[in-house]
């Protein structure tokens, strides 16, 4: 049987707290946290997922002495700030080979490459949180796309942001695309800091961010301040287009062969962390890979997002900082 260790049980990581919980071959799950707030949230609803069925051994603990060596799974659900610097510590103090980091990973383009090369050198499993690489749907996009040439993928939300929502867009273009970088083009950011609820020197940003490739391929991703959350992309190459709203789990696609007629076609899969991590981590425990990108390969889609908004937030916040304030 196999243990997990969760470490932040905030509003992310008590999701992932209740795919683990479900897991039949997970035997013990140990959750951290210093903050007894986000323990109780972490009891809530791991009482939602299991009643009053059969569960896992839970250790709600404080501090990392507390936790117990060589588990299975370590999920890192904190701040971004620090989380690569959290994964050598755990996988030094107690011999954690597997990692599973909320997005964004850090808050610093260096601070993954210094992670990557640790993980390199000590044989280190590490994945990052972008769940829509396992979406049925956008998995079916991804083979046809294969061999299409380049494609041009325009985002755009609302109630959405540039580093917390635009991570996951990046990450998915380069999934299509497999692209070994996206260089950026240019950027129209708004000049307002929003602020955070996930701390107070956490912000993000409005506006656009546009790149492109060495395939020739195009991205743009613009966010914006709405009263409630929506959000939808298009995709379009010589052989294939499609307009997707995974909000509302509604698609569209064409092809050339029928004059580019517009067909709906059914949306497959879900986003919500309580569902993907469960077959995420079953993936992990059962053969070392799952379909998340690995933390080197997420480095694409975080130095698009990471440098592309750091002079924007040096500009906006009047200091020469070195990290963006994002998580």
């Amino acid at each position: 049987m196999l243990q997990a260790l969760i470490v932040g049980c905030g509003e992310l990581g008590s999701r992932h707290l209740q795919a683990l919980a479900t897991l039949p071959s997970v035997s013990q799950i140990e959750v951290l946290d210093p903050n007894p707030d986000s323990l109780e949230l972490g009891k809530v609803r791991v009482q939602e997922v299991l009643g009053e069925g059969p569960g896992p051994e839970i250790r709600w603990i404080t501090s990392l002495e507390e936790a117990s060596e060589e588990g299975g799974l370590c999920v890192i659900a904190t701040h971004a700030k620090g989380r690569c610097a959290l994964l050598k510590l755990i996988s030094e103090r107690l011999g954690y080979s597997s990692f599973l980091l909320e997005k964004i990973a850090d808050q610093s383009v260096s601070a993954l490459e210094e992670a990557i090369d640790f993980c390199g050198k000590r044989n280190i499993s590490s994945w990052v949180n972008c769940q829509t690489r396992v979406v049925p749907t956008y998995k079916r996009i991804k083979a046809i796309l294969n061999g299409t040439g380049a494609i041009h993928f325009n985002a755009v939300g609302g109630m959405q942001f540039l580093a917390t929502n635009g991570i996951h867009t990046a990450d998915l273009f380069t999934y299509f695309d497999q692209c070994p970088s996206i260089d950026e083009e240019h950027a129209r950011i708004d000049p307002v800091l929003h602020r955070s609820k996930r701390g107070i020197d956490i912000y993000d940003l409005t506006g656009t961010l546009y790149g492109h490739t060495s395939r020739g391929s195009s991205l743009s991703i613009s966010c914006t301040e709405s009263a409630s959350p929506w959000g939808h992309f298009s995709i379009s190459s010589s052989k294939y287009r499609c307009v997707v709203d995974h909000q509302k789990e509604w698609m569209v696609e064409a092809w050339p062969e029928s004059d580019w007629e517009w067909q709906p076609v059914r949306f497959e899969g879900s986003l919500m962390v309580s569902r993907t991590t469960k077959e995420i981590a079953q993936q992990i425990f059962e053969s070392g890979q799952c379909g998340l990108p690995t933390l080197e390969e997420s480095l694409v889609s975080h130095r698009f997002i990471l440098n592309g908004l750091l002079s924007h937030f040096r500009t906006l916040m009047g200091k020469p900082l070195k990290n963006c304030p994002v998580s």
